[in-house]
């Protein structure tokens, strides 16, 4: 069943060609980014997606697949903004994102003054009306209901943690294949994508040097991974490390709706060739 109108799939071949240089295509797809777009045409209109989705809900999901000590701990959920401002003071230094999408993340000032009100005013508001569905044709955030979560902030105060992401591909023969992603610098001037292919050592793209401790702690995420894939064929997993604790971020099955500009031709090359649509079961 067709699901992607085609004002999003104009707007997806577009974004396409002016990075790849090349048409996309939807319905035969070979690269990486040519099966997302076909992922969000196709198959984003199920429960089971809805559920991954959901930033709240997929707590739940985790907690049965993995155990709850990988979640970050969840401090407060309300279901509208306005509750949320009420009660600012007592969440400083928390962060406070909505259930409905990615990339939207509040981190609380320690020391809050009436212009932070006013900030987080304008940006739960304008969160609470973005619609993924509408914008992007990401059909499994159409009908989450709108919640706002305070966690506890992991990382320095300085600066927000790295964000390991794992693009972990189901092989024909029931083994793996993942791509590493690590996003340093975030919230800042600085940000950073690198790459690795099947390794924790050597990016595809990128300058980023994972430290020993990093490698064993992503390596473990990749296991954890391959659990909360369940029947998925593809899903990109996104994690957190602290320490020696390993935080589960999110579970993200379009990632930049279809066209990541970080990606080169060879890596979605490459990642296409891991994402064998055969094996889908939803």
């Amino acid at each position: 069943m067709l699901f992607l109108k085609p004002k999003y799939e104009r707007k997806a071949i577009q974004s396409y060609k002016e990075h790849f240089g090349t048409l996309p295509d939807i319905d035969s797809p070979n690269t990486f980014c040519e099966k997302l777009i076909n992922r969000i045409k196709y198959k984003t209109d199920t429960p089971f997606f809805q559920e991954l989705a959901d930033k709240y809900t997929v707590r739940e999901y985790v907690k049965e697949k993995i155990g709850d000590e990988y979640l970050i701990p969840l401090i407060d959920c309300f279901d509208n903004y306005q509750t949320v401002l009420d009660n600012l003071e007592q969440y400083k230094g928390t962060v406070i994102k909505p259930n409905h999408g990615s990339g939207m993340v509040y981190v609380v000032p320690q020391k809050l003054v009436k212009s932070d009100y006013q900030e987080a005013k304008k940006k739960f508001k304008k969160w609470t009306r973005r619609d993924f569905a509408k914008r992007h044709g990401e059909r499994h955030y159409a009908n989450i209901p709108r919640k706002f979560l305070v966690e506890q902030f992991v990382g320095s105060r300085n600066m927000l943690p790295v964000d390991y992401k794992i693009h972990l591909f189901r092989d024909i023969e029931g083994g793996f294949n993942y791509t590493l992603e690590t996003v340093s610098g975030r919230g800042s001037s600085q940000v950073q994508s690198s790459y690795f292919v099947n390794n924790v050592t050597t990016s595809s793209i990128g300058d980023y040097q994972l430290s020993t401790h990093e490698q064993k702690k992503v390596l473990e995420a990749v296991e954890l991974s391959k659990q909360l894939l369940g029947v998925l064929e593809y899903a990109r997993v996104d994690w957190y490390i602290l320490e020696n604790n390993i935080y589960f971020g999110e579970i993200t099955l379009t990632p930049a709706a279809g066209v990541d500009e970080d990606i080169n031709n060879d890596l979605n090359e490459i990642m296409g060739s891991f994402w064998h649509m055969s094996l889908i079961k939803y």
